[in-house]
């Protein structure tokens, strides 16, 4: 019996993209995304990685909105990892009730639907990885968020290791519907217009959306420029994007 293929039209695939997008709770980045898609990953990097992380952060939040408030609907999975050696704490939760307190969520409802993981060592994450369908079917997540994980590279071999729990990851969002977000730390090279790449730049073919991220002059603001777009050409905007502050 021949396998059955079905067609639908080009109208019918946007109109699903626009109900499965979620505002970043920026409008600039917004305008220049689209929003975060089901299905699509996305690659944030700013310098010491702090910046990247806010943002993913402030998109986990918003992410839990309801769709009709330019939310995905669902709850929100964070696997971080952290060298337990440097960092003193794994994920900024006051920064998370702030956020949601400026998109309207009361943190105490909100706080139990974001289910979060924290991973030491590859063996950790590649675990993690593997409990990601249940989890994501359990919770009726909508985005994975992915927290510095280059942090978990101590050779060469640890590359290849990590990239396959990275496509792992990535397939798992691709086909339960959810978005994906890694965050990551600019390397030391410059290669375009003086723009830093990310430290794990061989994984960069993961990834749908790269952003950089650099800490404006003005308190609680960051430049974002757009590294890589399936659509649009490389490098061609950046503008100021509000991360924090009052």
């Amino acid at each position: 019996m021949a396998a059955e293929t079905t067609f639908t039209t080009a109208l019918e695939l946007l109109e699903k993209s626009k109900r499965t997008r979620a505002s970043t709770g920026i409008r600039d980045f917004d305008d220049i995304l689209g929003g975060i898609e089901v299905k699509r990953s996305y690659l944030f990097y700013s310098n010491g990685g702090v910046l990247a992380d806010l943002l993913a952060l402030k998109i986990a939040v918003n992410s839990l909105l309801p769709l009709e408030r330019g939310g995905l609907g669902g709850q929100a999975i964070i696997i971080a990892c952290s060298d337990y050696r440097s960092d003193r704490t794994i994920v900024d939760t006051y920064f998370i009730g702030e956020c949601m307190k400026s998109a309207g969520l009361e943190p105490e409802e909100h706080f139990k639907r974001i289910s979060i993981a924290g991973c030491y060592n590859l063996e950790q994450l590649k675990a993690a990885s593997i409990m990601l369908t249940d989890q994501i079917e359990a919770l009726k997540a909508r985005l994975v968020v992915l927290l510095q994980p280059v942090k978990l590279i101590k050779n060469w071999e640890d590359i290849k290791r990590l990239n396959g729990v990275l496509w792992r990851i990535r397939s798992i969002c691709m086909e339960r519907d959810a978005a994906f977000i890694a965050t990551s730390k600019c390397s030391g090279r410059k290669v375009v217009l003086r723009i830093p790449v990310p430290i794990g730049t061989y994984f960069k073919h993961l990834f749908n959306f790269i952003i950089y991220l650099k800490r404006s002059k003005l308190p609680g603001y960051a430049y974002a420029y757009l590294v890589k777009h399936p659509l649009l050409p490389r490098i061609r905007r950046s503008f100021e994007v509000r991360l924090w502050g009052d």
